[in-house]
């Protein structure tokens, strides 16, 4: 029911020459869009509910195995996109750019592995020519924090055995 709306409201949308930014979750997740005024569309899973605070947007729904979020007449700029795991499984985000005549202009597929509680963040630019671009995912890959910490704790460990080492040859002399 929700998807049929949505689908006429694009079709209205396009027919009244609005250009779209378009976004769809395949689940297990939700989503939350931050526009580059800082306005927001989707599901704030830190306050628990839904947003939308971006004029003429729609979000398909908290809880929906395929959601969709439109945006009519975006900014160029950069977007956040929050990803928040409702269950446990492979994710695809598909974000699309549409212009006035319905031409699909950009398209940008995002994949990745939703948990639970595990909140991933996608930064992604809408340009001028009106293309779609990834600008960076976050958080970094958790090989990449786990090395850090790992150089972290040698380096204090090395610290401490050479403090002592030097008070332990300076006694000695």
């Amino acid at each position: 029911m929700i998807g049929e709306i949505i689908s006429h409201l694009i079709e209205f949308l396009i027919d009244e020459g609005i250009e779209l930014l378009t976004t769809k979750a395949e689940s297990p997740v939700s989503i939350l869009i931050t526009a580059p005024n800082g306005l927001r569309v989707g599901y704030d899973s830190v306050t628990d509910s839904v947003i939308n605070e971006i004029e003429g947007s729609m979000y398909s729904g908290l809880g929906k195995e395929l959601q969709l979020i439109v945006i009519p007449s975006p900014l160029r700029g950069d977007y956040i996109i929050d990803v928040f795991g409702t269950g446990t499984g492979r994710y695809t985000i598909t974000v699309e750019s549409i212009a006035t005549d319905g031409t699909v202009i950009g398209t940008l597929i995002l994949d990745g592995v939703a948990s639970q509680g595990k909140l991933d963040t996608y930064s992604i630019g809408l340009k001028e020519d009106y293309s779609v671009v990834q600008q960076s995912q976050e958080p970094f890959p958790i090989w990449i924090v786990a090395v850090t910490v790992i150089i972290a704790i040698v380096g204090t460990s090395l610290a401490v055995y050479l403090t002592k080492f030097k008070k332990t040859t300076e006694k000695a002399m």
